[in-house]
């Protein structure tokens, strides 16, 4: 009984930490690489791994600045800022490498 109260306990403190930190990033500007499109929104992850989702179109491959929002269900929320320094991640088929490619030049 005892350790599954203490397991609780930490686990509600790994929650609010968690739910603390994602809140800490509402109004900061992060790198996205964008990967799926869910409904209306793309989603994707930043450069420290955080979850985030945003409109837009084609955003598929892509790395954009997205100013943090809000936080809804563990996912930050945002809206892309920059339309010039966008980069593209293209699977170079030949070797199986990535290849970088900048937007907007």
């Amino acid at each position: 009984a005892t350790k599954a109260k203490r397991s609780k306990q930490a686990r509600a403190v790994v929650a609010e930490t968690r739910r603390r930190f994602l809140e800490s990033m509402i109004g900061k500007t992060l790198p996205v690489l964008f990967e799926t499109k869910e409904g209306e929104c793309w989603q994707g992850h930043s450069d420290n791994y955080l979850e985030v989702r945003s409109e837009g179109e084609d955003l598929r491959g892509t790395v954009h600045n997205v100013r943090i929002d809000a936080v809804s269900e563990g996912i930050l929320v945002g809206n892309v800022t920059d339309s010039k320094n966008s980069y593209t991640f293209n699977n170079d088929r030949t070797g199986g490498a990535n290849s970088v490619k900048r937007k907007g030049l």
